[in-house]
Parts: structure tokens; sequence; C-alpha cells
């Protein structure tokens, strides 16, 4: 199961379940660590086309007016990829372009009620499947900007589908399932995300 934040925190360690086993390039993740945020705007492309870093992120106007209403920080965010139940190992192919995540299925993103979706697209990395969502569709509020991204402030560890662990390094963007080829990725469908820094 999950580990909570309260029970990581002496080392900051994240646990995830999910099938990852694909070797990061720790320069990708070092450049991914400390790269600022952008967001650019159409983010489709072939699913052959990878990025040695993460992409840039520009933050939409008044996304912290929604971070601060729903409480919204970097701490224990998790979301369901939408149509997906989040359990242990579940994972499903992704390619660049749009995705949406759906709150409260598996962990929690601030205050944002249940249903929520946040919607944003995906962007395949090397080793490494970036995403980034500026809106929020929010029961009985609308759709309301925000800015995150899938990210890990720590290592997190993963559980493939034998039952064995492996860490995914910490950085923007979150590791591959052991099964992914080239054109033919998949990740985990509970996915970790982190408010994005460097932003106004």
């Amino acid at each position: 199961m999950l580990r909570t934040p309260a029970q990581t925190k002496k080392n900051e360690t994240q646990t995830q379940r999910a099938g990852l086993r694909l070797p990061v390039n720790p320069a990708t993740v070092a450049a991914a660590a400390v790269a600022g945020c952008t967001l650019a705007a159409g983010c489709t492309g072939s699913t052959t086309q990878v990025r040695t870093g993460p992409p840039a992120i520009t933050c939409p106007q008044d996304w912290r007016k929604t971070h601060e209403r729903f409480n919204v920080t970097d701490r224990a965010n998790t979301a369901v990829v939408k149509g997906y139940t989040g359990e242990p190992q579940e994972v499903f192919r992704v390619k660049d372009g749009p995705v949406a995540l759906q709150v409260g299925i598996e962990g929690i993103v601030g205050n944002l009620p249940d249903g929520t979706l946040l919607l944003g697209q995906w962007q395949l990395g090397d080793n490494r499947l970036f995403g980034t969502f500026t809106e929020a569709k929010i029961p009985g509020a609308g759709t309301l900007p925000v800015c995150l991204v899938a990210g890990l402030r720590g290592v997190t560890v993963y559980v493939d589908e034998h039952g064995k662990n492996f860490d995914c390094p910490p950085g923007l963007g979150v590791c591959l399932d052991p099964g992914s080829t080239p054109g033919n990725a998949k990740t985990p469908t509970r996915v970790f995300l982190i408010q994005a820094s460097g932003q106004p």
C-alpha cells in the first residue's frame, strides 16, 4: 500500500505500486530536478519523439488563487488517469497529447473535491514521462486554472508485477513501466503531482 507522507517524513521517500524497471539517465533526472517550468502550447507529437529533458512550462494566469483556495501544495498530491482505478500494478499506454487525471480515486490533491478533473498534456522524455496540468474542472466551481506537473520530490519506490521494489529518482516526470518500448510506452495509472516552481 502507498505510504503516507507522515510515514515517510524521515527520508522523504514516497512509495507507489507500479511496475517500473527502465533505467533512468542520471543526467536527465538532474536536469529535470533543476529546470524551470513552462508549458508549451500544443504538446502533441509522434509517439517516437523523445526529449532529453523536461518540457518548458508556463502557468496560466491566476493559478495561485486556485491553489490557495483549495490548499494545493507540494505535499502528497496523487491523482489517477481518468477511466482507471489506480490499483497497484495497473498501467496504461501513453503518448504525447491530452490527458485527464481524476482526484479522489486514490490519493488527494490539496482540498480539491472528489471528482475533480485535472486537464493537461503528456510529453514523453528519455526514460521519463512528463505531464503538465493547467486546468481543474471542479464540481460546483467550474473550470479554474492550476499549475501542476508530474514529478517526484523524493525517491519513489515502485513495486513491479513480480513484487520486487526499485527506486524512481526524484525530478520532473515519472518513470515508465518496465514493459515499455519505443512506440509503446506505459506508465502507472496513479500519478504523483508537484507544484511547478519558479512561476509568477
